[in-house]
């Protein structure tokens, strides 16, 4: 009778291992659901960047209030800036859409500090100066890289 009471149940060493894989598996489908977290974040901001230069250009392209769109990255509010007007200084204000950037991605390339401004019907890529635009947007975070390029007839690839 004894040895049938000893047979009935898990022993410590059982449950012990069972833990430990459990414990694996749930580490490992954590590390799994951040990256894929991160991977989508990346490419939510890469998107909204694409989709903001997109809607300036359509805007221009449009003649919407018979004016120019343009894109600026405010590094000094960690925003994007769409605004309407024949530069940054000249525009209204109050027509401005402003988007904050994602957190924890940096932002580099040539035009990344540059206000740009997509010219009126034509669609032309231009700076705050009127001179032609050409240029990447470089997006990164630890190895994730993702290029934007834009040129001056106001094409953006991405």
């Amino acid at each position: 009778m004894n040895d049938e009471l000893n047979r009935n149940g898990f022993t410590l060493i059982e449950v012990l291992v069972v833990m430990g894989i459990l414990a694996i598996l749930s580490t490992m489908g954590y590390l799994v659901t951040i990256d894929f977290y991160k991977s989508y974040a990346f490419n939510a901001e890469r998107d909204t960047i694409v989709s903001l230069l997109q809607k300036a250009r359509a805007a221009s392209l449009s003649n919407i209030n018979q004016s120019p769109h343009g894109v600026y990255f405010d590094d000094t509010d960690s925003q994007y800036v769409v605004f309407q007007g024949p530069n940054y200084a000249g525009r209204n204000q109050a027509l401005d859409q402003s988007v904050p950037y994602a957190p924890g991605i940096t932002h580099g390339g040539s035009i990344t500090n540059t206000k740009m401004i997509f010219q009126q019907l034509t669609g032309n890529a231009l700076k705050d100066d009127g001179t032609p635009l050409a240029g990447n947007v470089i997006l990164s975070e630890g190895n994730r890289l993702a290029t934007i390029s834009l040129n001056n007839l106001g094409q953006i690839n991405w």
